[in-house]
C-alpha cells in the first residue's frame, strides 16, 4: 500500500481536518499494516518544506518516518537522492 503525502501532513499537524482519520491509518501501520512512501511523495514533500523555508526539517522527519515500525523501507534510500 502506498502512503500519500497528504497523509503523512495531517497526521504531523494536529489542525488538519484529517488528522483523525491519519492517527488511525498510522496506528493500524503500527499493528501490522505495510505501506511504502514512492520516490515521487518524497519529491513532493521536499518541494513542500523547501517552500515554506523549513528544508532543515525534512531529514529529521524522513528519518522519524522510517522508523516507525512497518513503513517502507524505501524512505530512507531515497533521502539520498534528496540530499
Amino acid at each position: 500500500m502506498l502512503i500519500e503525502n497528504d497523509v503523512i501532513f495531517a497526521y504531523m499537524n494536529e489542525r488538519d481536518r484529517n488528522h483523525k482519520k491519519a492517527e488511525v491509518l498510522f496506528q493500524k501501520i503500527r499493528d501490522g499494516l505495510g505501506v511504502e512512501a514512492s520516490s515521487v511523495c518524497l519529491l513532493e514533500m521536499e518541494l513542500v518544506f523547501k517552500s515554506e523555508r523549513r528544508e532543515d526539517e525534512l531529514l529529521g522527519i524522513i528519518i522519524a518516518l522510517k522508523l516507525k515500525p512497518r513503513i517502507g523501507r524505501h524512505i530512507l534510500k531515497e533521502v539520498i537522492y534528496l540530499s
